[in-house]
């Protein structure tokens, strides 16, 4: 499974088309939350089950990598204004949610989260998506009988965050993160 076919299949899962990187402008406006959660796992195991275990293993690596890759201290700040507060176990959940959001938006945080402020996202209380680490294990397993986890490599994300850490400041956050704070804070 390629990184193309990986959000073919989160974009498919959330009702959007795949974007393509640029696109995100089409998306000001749209509101999501009625298409995560629940409805987007369900159609995400279905779009999982008829694939070769392989690529269901491969999708669980690039959605991990993915993960990696906004592990970063400017999204976090941006979940913690969003969600009015995020621990380090919050945070990991709402990358996950991210990554449910699509391509082109999550591509667009990662770039600058001030992005997502003009978006229309949903409520704050929807903004966490644990159980989409578990689709592909599970799907995996139920395919196989076999754990994926004994079958993949260990995990060896990144320790810390990238990039330049904050302090739980409002007045400091609001100053590096105007447009959130004013839609979320």
């Amino acid at each position: 499974m390629t990184d193309d076919q990986f959000w073919i299949l989160i974009e498919q899962s959330n009702g959007s088309q795949p974007a393509r990187p640029g696109l995100l402008q089409k998306l000001l406006g749209r509101s999501k939350s009625a298409q995560t959660g629940e409805s987007f796992l369900a159609k995400l195991r279905g779009l999982l089950t008829p694939l070769p275990p392989n690529e269901i293993k491969d999708f669980k690596v690039i959605l991990d990598r993915q993960i990696d890759r906004a592990y970063t201290w400017d999204l976090w700040a941006a979940a913690y204004i969003m969600m009015g507060g995020c621990s380090d176990d919050g945070f990991e959940y709402w990358r996950l949610w991210l990554v449910s959001q699509g391509r082109a938006v999550f591509d667009g945080a990662i770039a600058n989260p001030e992005s997502l402020a003009a978006l229309n996202l949903g409520s704050p209380d929807d903004m966490e998506l644990e159980a989409l680490a578990y689709v592909a294990p599970e799907v995996f397993e139920q395919k196989t009988g076999n754990d994926l986890y004994e079958e993949l490599p260990a995990r060896s994300g990144p320790s810390d965050p990238v990039g330049e850490p904050w302090e739980e400041d409002s007045e400091a956050l609001a100053a590096r993160f105007p447009l959130l704070s004013q839609k979320y804070g």
